[in-house]
């Protein structure tokens, strides 16, 4: 079952909310003024943590802390940092980001540098949604070295599901969304179940 729901999502080729789909980095940006942070947790492994608060600096620019405590590997923090050279907009224009991930090279991944584009698709229909489908497709170094790709397909405005290939690991699932600013994520990566919570608000 979770090979079809991968295979499928793949199909249908990547990505997210904000700078980020899943992990891999997309070609759209955080809203000037808004604040956003996400927990990553593993089902199986308590211990493994993943933490992000992320915000958009004026109009061009996005930064973002993170956190990670990933099994024995010690507690470690950096910063993504990324340039938006152009805003994605429906049907027309793909939104286009340069930046780097893990800016102090001290997460389990590394330091990478990418470019990243992310077209929007308008879906129509009885059964689709007002929130566009999401493609995103990249290159990079290091932890996402050569192409990038994921996915994020709204079956309606608080259900979408999710998909993205880093060029190591392929990762898929979903996200709920029962409040405006609120998602839960169910994730699955190879073996591993991963259970993630977002929130974001306007200041």
């Amino acid at each position: 079952m979770r090979s079809i729901l991968i295979l499928a999502l793949l199909g249908a080729v990547a990505v997210a909310q904000a700078e980020r789909l899943i992990l891999i980095p997309t070609g759209k940006k955080y809203a000037k003024g808004m604040l956003r942070t996400e927990w990553l947790l593993a089902g199986k492994h308590p211990d493994d943590v993943q933490w992000f608060l992320g915000t958009g600096i004026g109009d061009s620019f996005d930064a973002e802390i993170l956190y990670e405590r990933l099994g024995p590997n010690p507690h470690v923090s950096s910063v993504n940092f990324a340039y938006n050279y152009l805003v994605p907009v429906v049907n027309l224009t793909p939104g286009i980001s340069f930046g780097v991930r893990d800016l102090m090279n001290k997460t389990a991944d590394r330091r990478s540098l990418y470019l990243a584009t992310t077209f929007r698709i308008g879906l129509d229909g009885d059964y689709n949604s007002d929130v566009p489908m999401e493609l995103t497709i990249g290159v990079g170094t290091e932890s996402i070295k050569g192409l990038f790709v994921g996915v994020m397909i709204p079956a309606s405005e608080n259900f979408r599901l999710l998909a993205e290939h880093d060029s190591l690991r392929i990762t898929a699932g979903f996200e709920i969304r029962p409040v405006k600013g609120f998602g839960f994520r169910a994730l699955f990566r190879e073996n591993r179940t991963l259970w993630g919570l977002n929130y974001e608000m306007r200041f």
